[in-house]
């Protein structure tokens, strides 16, 4: 394996010089890029940079969409021994500027949005000699210059495997920004073993629509193409139209995306398959799980001429879909193999540049994130029972640390094994299941433990939503318990519209009661808060938590955020609630519970009165002593509403051995 990036690329040049490599498209056509002019261009921008002053060792920021300007500024950077700072194009101003400030580059390549979005100003400091506009004419001109190659070539043999490639800047899901510090010898082995894969071969084309400055989209839709001989595609942007223009006019093979890409996939599909006649649908969605029986046996996809509309626009060539950056739904990624198509989920982190696992195209596991690519170790740290632990991986792709971080580096890299804080567990056959992020875990007073992407797949299956985080919060006013489970909801508004139903907030508090029926207490959400606005992410579709909980949690809504709109209570209900019984029950939930308002029939014991798993031990305490009985741990345990809780207790007091 080459030693450095830059020489791993002229390898690869050298046997397919002519090849077109880059496609793109300018002044309303598309252009090619072969190796040779690649190389020329990235020759010509090194000479620059070197009589620049720029060295080894030195910091140079990018701060661009995606296009071939992005590897042209990249290799010659890091031929030198330089450091790229990938940073994103359309990241708020206080991170920019926090990324600058800590990693103080001495030189910054941006485009027109990036100047225009935070201002040249913005990058007037005394560390910073020199900025550029990559769509001027100056960058033009530069990387047109083919002068001075032997200097910068002469430069690249001073770089060592070990030396630093890239800082890529981390803001995750929980906490600040990080700098992941990845080397030569990190991309180029992950990159190595993806090719050993046979992800990307050199006769695909890929469509970059994923930013740069991720390493999943960095590692195998940029480096892994260009260090093999695969041909990139860059739409002139992300809206629907730019990418399906690229797709028609030079049929890619390989789309890599993120699960939100695949969600409104799935989403138009099945949509069209509503407006289908009834009989016909049928037969259909019958001919499809027949053909999907017959592909798993066989391996032949009859699907894809079954529904041709749906794959023709994708091209003739499209044969592999990968999905990386977060988990996809199973049902998702289930109807999308059954719908002929070829749909592959990987896994990995920043910091092992990136990849980990990938599920094989031939034998994919439904859920699993896959199977070890070649190279890579992983095992299992402290697994209890069921084989679940924390993901540990070891191997050449594991980063150099995190940037002047040594503090940090050592918490997570021990004797060689990276700690990736993902849980997960191993089946018999290699593959990995992913079960949550360790540092997601809510340890409840009780001294359970919960994983919060497990309640949020049940509520979403069960209510109409499109969003649901769940989290750890402090308990609202009058509810006894130091912290519960809270969730942030946003709906899904079309289904509202299908129904013509307007009393949005009304049904999610059903539903979510309903699925909250099904639950253990202890798992079962204490209250909520609705949004209309997307729940915050990463850019490659992970939730931000800490960033949700601080801005919707319930301290953040008051009482509104319980939502206590009720419909209003029947006959039967006041008879029921009027009974003596009914009122010692309400004086003790008054009593043991601190509630101020007047308690309503449909009253939910957790949403709206906060009695958690714990209170409910708690509460049947209360009542045994109200009515001088022992009660049935079922009578209070398995209540859900006043009401019900009302009608279980009359019923346990007349017929107690029932």
């Amino acid at each position: 394996m080459a030693e450095q990036l830059i020489l791993k690329l002229r390898e690869t040049s050298a046997k397919y010089p002519e090849r077109d490599i880059i496609r793109h498209k300018e002044h309303d056509s598309w252009k090619g890029l072969t190796y040779k002019e690649l190389d020329r261009k990235i020759t010509a921008l090194s000479s620059f940079l070197s009589r620049e002053g720029v060295k080894k060792g030195d910091n140079v920021a990018i701060i661009l969409a995606n296009s071939p300007a992005w590897p042209i500024v990249f290799f010659s950077t890091v031929s030198l021994g330089a450091v790229t700072i990938p940073i994103n194009f359309q990241a708020p101003g206080n991170e920019v500027q926090a990324i600058l400030e800590d990693s103080r580059p001495v030189m910054v390549f941006a485009d027109k949005a990036a100047l225009s979005t935070h201002g040249e100003k913005s990058f007037k400091r005394d560390f910073i000699r020199k900025v550029i506009n990559v769509e001027g004419d100056e960058f033009g001109k530069i990387t047109a210059d083919a002068g001075q190659n032997g200097n910068s070539r002469e430069e690249s043999q001073g770089v060592q495997e070990d030396d630093p490639a890239c800082i890529l800047y981390t803001s995750g899901t929980t906490g600040t920004p990080k700098g992941v510090v990845l080397t030569h010898g990190n991309l180029l082995a992950n990159s190595e073993s993806l090719n050993k894969r046979g992800i990307i071969k050199s006769e695909d084309g890929v469509i970059s629509m994923l930013p740069l400055h991720h390493a999943y989209p960095l590692t195998v839709t940029m480096l892994l193409p260009l260090l093999y001989g695969a041909q990139i595609v860059y739409p002139q942007g992300m809206k629907g139209e730019d990418i399906s223009e690229a797709i028609a006019q030079n049929e890619p093979s390989v789309l890599v995306a993120v699960p939100q890409f695949y969600h409104a996939l799935h989403k138009k599909i099945t949509d069209g398959l509503k407006d289908i006649p009834f009989p016909v649908r049928v037969v259909l969605k019958f001919l499809i799980q027949l053909l999907h029986f017959v592909r798993k046996i066989t391996g032949i996809n009859a699907s894809r001429a079954v529904l041709k509309s749906v794959h023709k626009k994708f091209g003739p060539r499209m044969r592999l879909l990968a999905s990386g950056g977060a988990k996809l739904n199973e049902k998702v990624i289930g109807d999308l193999l059954k719908f002929g198509f070829t749909l592959s989920e990987g896994y990995g982190l920043s910091e092992t540049a990136p990849v980990l696992t990938f599920n094989p195209p031939d034998k994919p596991r439904i859920g699993s994130a896959g199977v070890a690519i070649p190279d890579v170790e992983l095992k299992i740290v402290d697994p209890d029972k069921n084989g679940v632990g924390e993901v540990a991986a070891r191997g050449s792709n594991v980063m150099k640390g995190y940037y002047k971080r040594d503090d940090l580096t050592k918490e997570v890299i021990k004797d060689g094994w990276f700690h990736t804080g993902d849980l997960g567990y191993f089946d018999k056959d290699g593959y990995l299941f992913l079960t949550g992020r360790a540092k997601d875990v809510i340890v409840l007073s009780s001294g359970l433990n919960i994983l919060p992407s497990e309640i949020e797949e049940a509520y979403e299956k069960g209510a109409p939503i499109k969003e649901i985080c769940v989290f750890e919060a402090p308990s609202p006013k009058g509810v006894k318990a130091d912290f519960v489970l809270w969730a942030v909801v946003r709906p899904d508004l079309e289904v509202f519209k299908t129904h013509g139903e307007v009393n949005v907030k009304e049904v999610i508090r059903e539903r979510l009661n309903d699925v909250s029926r099904t639950l253990p207490a202890s798992s079962r959400i204490m209250g909520f808060s609705l949004t209309m606005e997307e729940l915050p992410r990463t850019t490659l579709g992970k939730m931000k938590r800490f960033e949700i909980k601080d801005r919707y949690g319930p301290d953040k809504e008051g009482d509104d955020a319980r939502l206590r709109e009720r419909s209003e209570a029947t006959e039967e209900d006041r008879e029921l609630m009027g009974s003596e019984n009914a009122q010692k029950i309400i004086a003790q939930l008054k009593k043991h519970f601190d509630i101020k308002k007047d308690i309503h029939p449909g009253d939910s014991l957790e949403l709206d009165l906060g009695v958690d798993s714990l209170g409910r031990i708690e509460l049947i305490s209360c009542l045994e002593k109200a009515f001088s009985v022992r009660l049935r741990d079922e009578v209070v345990g398995e209540a859900f509403s006043v009401k019900d809780l009302v009608s279980r207790v009359e019923n346990f007091l007349k017929s107690p051995e029932a």
